[in-house]
């Protein structure tokens, strides 16, 4: 007989990779209603803030 050790054997990894790719389709499909995914958004996010501070740091 198998024992149950061998039976679960490389299920971790099985639940890592479709995990795994669970989270990079959220982070990368474009989301209902919004222009683009939740990438797009931060990197967006990230050149308003960098323009904004450039801005300030500009003034005398």
């Amino acid at each position: 007989m198998n024992s149950p050790a061998k039976q679960y054997r490389g299920a971790a990894s099985v639940d890592y990779v479709v995990v795994s790719g669970v989270i990079i389709a959220v982070l990368f499909l474009p989301m209902a209603g919004e222009s683009g995914s939740l990438v797009n958004m931060v990197i967006d996010a990230l050149k308003h803030f960098q323009a904004n501070t450039l801005y300030l740091l500009s003034m005398p």
